[in-house]
């Protein structure tokens, strides 16, 4: 299988593919942080149901690429998981470093299928599990909250 490779060079290896698609089989909150290694994107954390404490781990000085499997209920009021695409661009980062992450963004996304929302913070504030269900559920049209 050929990697793909973003503008910057930076390749997504088959294997954090795999590992985003066997997350995803496992229904249920977590994913996946991810960061540019050289000339590479890289597994930084495997993350299970905790958004708050995964939040707190980002660093406060590098870019990540977050996708996240986040419950929430559907127009049937129904239990459903929606991955969300974070990411994560503080403002503290190096500008070569969010340069290399920006020209990769189109890559992760182009590779990790299924992905309902994408939002791109610098603060740590705009990242509660409130806000961003809040932001989905009006994005989809739904006015419920994280399950």
């Amino acid at each position: 299988m050929n990697q793909k490779m973003s503008m910057s060079g930076i390749q997504v290896p088959p294997e954090i593919v795999k590992k985003y698609e066997e997350k995803r089989f496992e229904k249920r909150a977590g994913g996946l942080v991810l960061k540019i290694d050289e000339d590479q994107v890289i597994l930084d954390v495997e993350v299970d149901e905790d958004f708050a404490s995964m939040v707190d781990a980002l660093p406060d000085n590098q870019p990540r690429f977050i996708l996240y499997d986040l419950p929430v209920k559907n127009r049937a009021n129904l239990e459903a998981l929606k991955t969300i695409f974070i990411f994560w661009m503080p403002m503290d980062s190096a500008v070569a470093l969010r340069m290399k992450y920006a020209s990769t963004k189109s890559t992760i996304t182009r590779e990790f299928r299924g992905i309902a929302m994408q939002m791109q913070p610098d603060d740590k504030d705009e990242l509660t599990l409130q806000k961003v269900t809040d932001k989905l559920n009006r994005q989809q049209g739904i006015n419920n909250s994280a399950i």
